[in-house]
C-alpha cells in the first residue's frame, strides 16, 4: 500500500503524530509538514518532515563532529598552555617535590620538639616556682618554633636573613 499522494486533514494529522492541531499548523507553517489544499496534508510528506524535525531537537548522540573534536583539542591546547605558564611563573609545583619539601619540614619540626624534654629537664629541676618552669618551658617551645620557621622557609626559598628570630 502506498501512502505517496494520500491526504489527510488536520485532525487526521495531529491524531496520528500525537501533537494538537495548532502544533500541526505551526510546523506545517514552519516548513516541517507539507500541505496538500486547504485543510489537508500530505501524509507521507508530513510524516517525514515530522521525523527530520524531531531528530533535530534529539541531543547529538553520535560520533562527535570534526569542528566538535577541534574546539576540544583547542581547549585542551589551552588548557595545557596555561598551566605551563602557571609552572614557569612559580605558581604550580610538583607534587613528588612538594611532598618531599613537606616530610623534610615534619621530620624538622619533630625534631625541635623532641629535643625540648631534653634541654628543659635538669634546669626545670632546679625551678622553684610554677611561673619560673612556665616562662623555661615556653622559651623553649618558642625556639623549636623558630627553628620549625626557618625551615620552613629555607625550604620554600627565603634568605635566611628574611626569617624571623
Amino acid at each position: 500500500m502506498s501512502l505517496e499522494g494520500l491526504q489527510v486533514s488536520v485532525a487526521e494529522l495531529a491524531g496520528l503524530l500525537g501533537i494538537t492541531e495548532r502544533r500541526v499548523q505551526q510546523l506545517a507553517d514552519e516548513g516541517c509538514l507539507v500541505k496538500a489544499v486547504r485543510g489537508s496534508y500530505d501524509l507521507a510528506g508530513s510524516v517525514q518532515g515530522y521525523l527530520v524535525f524531531l531528530r533535530k531537537q534529539l541531543p547529538n548522540t553520535g560520533k562527535p563532529t570534526e569542528s566538535a573534536e577541534r574546539t576540544r583539542l583547542l581547549k585542551a591546547k589551552a588548557g595545557i598552555a596555561e598551566l605551563e605558564e602557571q609552572q614557569r611563573r612559580g605558581e604550580l609545583g610538583r607534587v613528588d617535590e612538594m611532598e618531599r619539601t613537606a616530610e623534610q619540614e615534619a621530620r624538622t619540626a619533630l625534631a625541635a620538639l623532641l629535643v625540648i624534654g631534653a634541654r628543659i629537664g635538669e634546669p626545670l629541676s632546679v625551678l622553684d616556682t610554677p611561673e619560673a618552669c612556665e616562662a623555661l618551658v615556653d622559651k623553649e617551645i618558642r625556639k623549636a618554633c623558630e627553628v620549625i620557621l626557618a625551615a620552613a622557609k629555607a625550604s620554600a626559598g627565603a634568605e635566611p636573613s628574611e626569617v624571623a628570630a
